[in-house]
């Protein structure tokens, strides 16, 4: 790779010359090259830490105690799987090359066994065996037996030879890279720079072995040889061949591009949308700036509401069909959706997208489009309830076109779908539902941007009156949504919707008495009118009347607006404790909730409802419940005064991030 670079480096430098610095487009040309080093340099860092690993191993071999040629070295194997509880015993012996650290044992064994060496656990023992240790410190000899656990065995072969294939993809593109540079500086388009190297794009190109990745080896995703073969793709740098080769894809034009480089793209966002839906995965992939390219995969083509699909045209293959065409870049703008959805769900991702108003409206419009079934819709409502976890996010999702186009989309009927009518109620039914939560956030955590409460209270109203938890549970599990965590849906049960706080939120808001006080400037007018025509005595007597009635009117606006509030905020608690009806159904979900310390706050939940509300009916349920699937213990009382502190002062996500009860007590005082 180094020799091309440097071969491409001289093929640029005479080209280099042959427009001026200040010609007509060098300074885009020059934008855009310094846009290129940008992510060459950091496509460089992981060659930069390959060579610094080995600089290191060979540096620990060289201070190794043991200076003697390595001789064949014979051990035996007590395997444990995890996922299936089965034992086995296997002797191996290791002669090519003959092993020096537990890396190599574990090497060994994944070539001879199919087991990763991410998901090994040795021991010999009782002594946990460290990868960059030497054999000889742990005195291990020919003939010792040690015990290795793992989780599940990989389709090993496999999976490393699409990572050699995607290596020559990379390759390839970089040389693809380094003509579309040169033809910039010269004039070209990037259609030159495939049609120049076409005789090379079908041996080079091979989107299938990709595709295989997310079909077969990735599939189911929750099975563990899948889950194996997750972590042998990660722990092997797939994530970073990901990443550059999308980041390659991206400088060029979707027109300009073959359709075989269009289907690699496709294929590489189908693996993203597989490997983001582990949350441990997410965050590896955030050390690259893949958000931002998955934001722009999103964007390839422009998506209407009502209208399908339509893509740039293709010069390069006539004989492609302007649908095959279509539905390949809406497959593309699918994929980077799910892909997006995942990532939502990490705190640090959401303003990202969220202040991208370009973004925003292309997931609004998703919802609407013909070009795709009712599961789009449900993809896309499930992102914008992630992005609504963060208050910060509010802003930008509470505006009311986003708000009014998402209850379009909940509305619409979709004939083009040619599911049963069952299932079109049950999508329709979740596609509510999430729009339910979309609403039941922005409203409670920004009850000031919310222009139209009684549309939202009309929405959330008719959703739990004819909604069931139990089947909605159902529908999630038929569509594959894995939840990971309950925090946000908490935090919605404990709205303390009669704090003081909350009242001047809502006092605040700029919409609620907009008609109201329209009116009254109205009626004012008129009645001035005939102020005028009356005697100075009569005046001021009318004037102090006027001023009475209006000061009345302004009081009972108030009432009625905080009626209303008040309304929207106990649907939106309903809403919360719905919504973790629906969740702990599952146990994973019920793992997580005692994982991230909600048991108690759970139990405390239907003391700290209003009484005799409909919310608290359904708290007490749960409670119920959740009983007869787990034990249950008494919640401490310091965790019983948090719960109502949150409940009528504070809210929880405020009470979660103080420490100790009397802050807390003095937070309120300060209130």
């Amino acid at each position: 790779e180094e020799e091309e670079e440097e071969e491409g480096s001289s093929e640029l430098e005479p080209a280099a010359c042959a427009r001026p610095a200040g010609s007509p487009g060098s300074r885009e040309i020059e934008n855009e090259q310094a846009e290129t080093q940008k992510d060459d340099s950091i496509m460089q860092d992981d060659v930069m830490e390959d060579e610094e690993e080995e600089e290191e191993e060979g540096e620990e071999d060289a201070s190794d105690g043991d200076t003697e040629q390595p001789r064949a070295m014979t051990f035996t194997f007590l395997l444990w799987c995890t996922s299936d509880d089965s034992r086995d015993k296997r002797t191996l012996a290791l002669d090519s090359p003959p092993p020096r650290r537990v890396r190599d044992l574990k090497g060994a064994l994944q070539k001879a066994l199919s087991i990763p060496a991410c998901v090994q656990k040795l021991t010999f023992g009782s002594v946990e065996l460290e990868s960059k240790a030497s054999l000889y410190q742990y005195r291990l000899r020919t003939g010792d037996s040690v015990s290795v656990e793992y989780s599940a065995r990989a389709d090993v072969e496999e999976v490393l030879g699409v990572l050699d294939s995607m290596r020559e993809m990379l390759v390839f593109l970089r040389k693809v890279e380094r003509k579309r540079q040169a033809a910039a500086v010269t004039g070209g388009g990037s259609s030159d720079c495939w049609r120049n190297l076409s005789h090379e794009l079908a041996h080079a190109i091979n989107t299938k072995l990709v595709e295989e990745l997310a079909v077969t080896y990735f599939h189911p995703c929750r099975s563990p040889r899948a889950v194996a073969n997750r972590l042998l793709f990660v722990h092997n740098r797939g994530l970073e061949l990901l990443y550059k080769l999308h980041t390659l894809l991206l400088r060029h034009s979707w027109s300009s591009m073959p359709v075989t480089v269009q289907l690699l793209e496709h294929s590489i966002l189908r693996v993203f949308w597989n490997l983001t839906a582990a949350f441990s995965v997410r965050v590896l992939v955030l050390r690259r700036p893949n958000l931002r390219n998955l934001c722009d995969s999103l964007l390839r083509t422009k998506v209407c509401p009502g209208v399908k699909i339509r893509a740039p045209p293709n010069t390069l293959h006539y004989w492609v069909t302007m649908f095959d065409q279509d539905k390949i870049v809406g497959e593309v703008i699918y994929k980077a959706l799910g892909s997006i959805g995942n990532l939502a769900e990490l705190e640090e991702c959401r303003m990202e997208v969220a202040r991208r108003e370009d973004v925003v409206r292309q997931i609004v419009c998703i919802m609407q489009c013909p070009s795709y079934t009712n599961i789009a819709p449900l993809v896309a409502s499930a992102g914008l309830l992630c992005l609504a976890y963060s208050p910060s996010t509010h802003p930008y999702l509470a505006k009311q076109w986003v708000i009014e186009e998402l209850v379009r989309a909940c509305e619409m009927e979709r004939p083009w779908v040619a599911d049963t009518p069952e299932d079109i109620e049950q999508d329709d039914k979740l596609l509510r539902y999430f729009a339910c939560m979309v609403f039941a956030h922005l409203a409670t955590a920004s009850p000031s941007l919310i222009a139209n409460p009684a549309q939202l209270c009309s929405f959330i109203r008719a959703f739990l009156s004819s909604a069931n938890p139990v089947a909605t549970h159902a529908w999630e599990k038929r569509n594959g949504y894995i939840w990971s965590t309950v925090v946000p849906f908490m935090q919605l049960a404990y709205f303390p919707f009669s704090s003081p706080a909350v009242r001047e939120m809502c006092r605040k808001n700029p919409f609620c008495s907009k008609q109201e006080n329209q009116s009254d400037q109205l009626d004012q007018v008129n009645q001035l009118d005939h102020v005028d025509q009356l005697d100075q005595s009569d005046q001021l007597d009318k004037v102090e009347h006027l001023e009475a009635d209006k000061l009345d009117r302004v009081n009972q606006s108030d009432q009625s607006d905080q009626g209303l509030m008040e309304s929207l905020h106990q649907l939106c608690m309903e809403a919360g404790v719905f919504s973790l009806q629906n969740m702990l159904q599952g146990e994973d979900v019920r793992d997580i909730l005692v994982k991230e310390g909600m048991l108690d706050y759970l139990q405390c939940l239907p003391w700290c409802l209003p009484q005799g509300s409909p919310a608290q009916a359904r708290a007490k349920e749960l409670v119920e419940f959740v009983g007869q699937k787990m034990q249950l213990q008494p919640p401490s009382l310091a965790t019983m005064a948090r719960a109502r502190i949150a409940a009528s002062y504070l809210g929880l996500q405020k009470v979660l991030k103080t420490l100790s009860v009397q802050l807390l007590f003095l937070e309120i005082c300060r209130l």
